[in-house]
């Protein structure tokens, strides 16, 4: 919660993005200025999206979070496994590059 909250609001880069837009004649001047304001205001709150996300946060680890976590006679067979996160064509290719090993 905390990290998505520090993620959300914009950054120096779309001031750059956004400028070149303009120069490349994709975005409206108009546009851009709305932009500019939206992602500065997103930049300034930053702080309190900080503290919101640690209350937040703080809420949830009052919750005994270890009963969610698996139980190791559940796990003891996984041993020299690997786990693939995206099964598309790369990660098919490689599920069947890893099982002709």
């Amino acid at each position: 919660i905390r990290t998505g909250l520090l993620l959300a609001p914009g950054g120096e880069f779309a001031f750059v993005a956004f400028g070149e837009a303009v120069n490349q004649g994709i975005m409206s001047p108009q546009l851009s200025s709305l932009l500019f304001l939206v992602v500065g205001i997103s930049m300034a709150v930053t702080p309190w999206l900080a503290a919101g996300g640690q209350l937040i946060a703080s809420r949830f680890e009052l919750h005994d979070v270890r009963s969610l976590l698996p139980v190791e006679s559940e796990t003891d067979d996984l041993q020299d496994h690997i786990i693939i996160c995206g099964f598309g064509r790369v990660g098919q290719i490689i599920a069947q590059l890893l099982s002709e090993r």
